[in-house]
């Protein structure tokens, strides 16, 4: 009985072991990443407008907005296009307040669908699941959207909080744990994400831990790459203006290759676990 337990034991650690390798290494998901961030770029505005005006009913907008929009200036634009791009941010805030009319409605409406038939269909190939019923894709959009209009802006909040108590030589020992706040609201986000996008019940446990791993990677490659654009200027004498769209696409792409991973890692974690209760 009891090498049986330990021989269970080894199949289960095996299979996972096996499986993680092959999502990670999983071609597919490269070739998913890309898709998706051409359908990110394709419907970012839009989707934008929609974040935007759910953004702008929160109290803390104005200093979040202005913590982003001098943040992007300083770190990621020369200092020649700083003042252009000023402009146009502020111009694209106030249209998307404004009415944009029936076509951009539609425009809105159907780039949106767009991209999200094309999330949806990805994460029924991963989780090799049925297509789901028009109702649930609904719901399903909108709990997404909700949940980034509201954990993104609060998550960028909180940053700015931090940052702020720590110039004014306020930090302390409570204030610095909050250092972890902003990657808890990720973590948040992708765990919701896990849960509700997947067209089947996925095991609480296997989207939390999931989530943990591909969300902590997510938030230390950023900073990597915060780090790698602040230090690098060849890019700018190269690219000018544009390398903030360059870096802007290339971010894209390495956000979607983090989250399909942990997607698939998600999946994993899911079957491992039926199989381990047909093994006991």
């Amino acid at each position: 009985m009891y090498q049986n337990s330990i021989r269970s034991l080894f199949i289960i650690y095996y299979i996972f072991i096996r499986d993680f390798l092959d999502a990670l290494l999983d071609k597919k998901l490269g070739y998913f990443a890309a898709s998706l961030s051409f359908y990110t770029i394709l419907s970012a505005i839009p989707i934008m407008i929609v974040i935007f005006y759910i953004f702008t009913l929160l109290p803390i907008f104005d200093d979040v907005y202005l913590y982003l929009r001098d943040m992007m200036i300083n770190d990621f634009l020369p200092i020649g296009a700083s003042k252009d791009m000023l402009l146009k941010l502020d111009k694209f805030l106030l249209n998307s307040n404004n009415n944009i009319g029936i076509l951009g409605i539609i425009y809105v409406f159907l780039s949106s669908t767009i991209f999200f038939k094309n999330y949806d269909s990805i994460v029924n190939e991963i989780f090799r699941t049925k297509k789901r019923t028009l109702v649930k894709d609904i719901k399903v959009y909108w709990i997404l959207i909700i949940s980034v209009s509201l954990v993104v802006p609060l998550s960028c909040y909180l940053s700015m909080m931090i940052d702020g108590l720590i110039i004014d030589n306020m930090a302390t020992t409570g204030v610095r744990l909050f250092y972890f706040l902003p990657y808890i609201m990720m973590w948040t986000l992708f765990f919701i994400a896990y849960k509700v996008s997947i067209n089947k019940k996925v095991s609480t446990n296997s989207a939390f831990i999931s989530s943990f791993i591909s969300s902590g990677i997510w938030y230390i490659g950023k900073f990597i790459f915060v780090f790698v654009i602040l230090h690098n200027e060849a890019y700018k004498n190269i690219y000018g203006s544009l390398s903030i769209i360059l870096f802007f696409m290339f971010w894209i792409y390495i956000s979607w290759a983090i989250f399909l991973r942990g997607l698939k890692l998600c999946y994993v974690l899911d079957r491992d676990k039926v199989i381990n209760n047909i093994i006991e």
